[in-house]
């Protein structure tokens, strides 16, 4: 099912004469804006897999993320070949979220993902949106849990300020 991180866009957009890579670019910048995501390229909108017989031309994945990159801005994607167990092809591209910068398409628009669709960011949502993204999330930060044993008391009692080890 598509959804806020995944989305199926079919072969048929990619392989003709006239590929709708401005298209592509706007669903890269929507899933960048808001948490990353999925977009599964020769897999229909009702169907789990590629058709047995589906096999991706030379070359694809590599002009994907050639143009993705050319039409749009601060967005990050890994893009690779699948092959399902029936045998059929289809392409993955992962869309990193953009952590602290607003992503856009090279002609200066920019949209986020909600639900299982793709919306323009208006003005005022805009100013939003520059203001939230560079703040510290501290949810998804790691956190290091460190005993008072693996400290170094050496380096703890070089530092004058220290007092922490000190007897």
């Amino acid at each position: 099912m598509e959804n806020t991180v995944y989305d199926k866009k079919s072969l048929k957009l990619f392989t003709g004469k006239n590929p709708d890579w401005k298209s592509l670019a706007k669903d890269c910048v929507c899933f960048a804006n808001a948490k990353g995501g999925i977009i599964a390229i020769g897999l229909e909108d009702n169907e789990e897999s590629p058709p047995a017989n589906q096999k991706m031309p030379p070359g694809l994945d590599e002009t994907i993320r050639k143009r993705i990159s050319e039409l749009t801005v601060n967005v990050g994607v890994n893009v690779s070949n699948e092959t399902e167990r029936n045998g059929g092809e289809w392409i993955r591209i992962n869309i990193l979220p953009s952590q602290s910068t607003i992503a856009s398409t090279t002609d200066g628009h920019y949209y986020i993902r909600i639900s299982d669709d793709c919306k323009p960011v208006l003005p005022d949502e805009l100013t939003r949106l520059f203001t939230d993204k560079p703040a510290f999330i501290w949810e998804t930060k790691v956190v290091q849990k460190i005993t008072i044993n693996q400290c170094s008391q050496v380096k703890s009692k070089k530092n004058p300020n220290s007092n922490f080890f000190q007897n």
